[in-house]
């Protein structure tokens, strides 16, 4: 299990990692959210901007994600940490939003610990880099079929 520290409103916080079971409900409830911002930005092909109607709606479907953001993304944080979820009326009256920002981050880390996966690439392709390429013996018969002096 791993944990992040990290520091609201001038305290800091322990944020364990949950378990399986509870990280894919929590990532579920996060696709509920993203899910109709992503689908807006998939479908921006289809919009024209420089017609009113696609404009209007595209506004419409939106604003509300973007002007509710940082209180779902806060939401999420306290569903993600009990630890955060007891203080969470000190929390919201007291933390920055960029502070909230910076706790989600380490949450997506631990809701999606695929860092571990690529360090551990990085240290086979590392060690890869490192191992000699085979040489050929200076005994080894020449392409033409010679053996070289020696």
């Amino acid at each position: 299990m791993e944990t992040r520290t990290i520091t609201l409103a001038d305290r800091d916080y322990e944020i364990a990692e949950l378990s399986a079971k509870h990280n894919a409900a929590w990532r579920r409830r996060l696709d509920e959210i993203l899910t109709p911002l992503l689908d807006t930005v998939q479908n921006a092909g289809t919009i024209r901007l420089d017609h009113r109607g696609d404009l209007t709606a595209l506004i419409g479907r939106i604003r509300p994600l973007l002007f509710q953001s940082p209180e779902l993304l806060t939401g999420l944080l306290f569903d993600y940490s009990p630890a955060l979820a007891r203080d969470r009326e000190r929390i919201e009256a007291d933390a920055y939003e960029s502070e909230l920002l910076g706790a989600f981050v380490q949450v997506l880390q631990l809701a999606y610990p695929f860092g571990g996966l690529f360090r551990l690439a990085a240290n086979l392709n590392a060690g890869s880099a490192k191992t000699p390429m085979a040489s050929t013996p200076t005994n080894s018969v020449s392409a033409s079929g010679a053996t070289p002096p020696g």
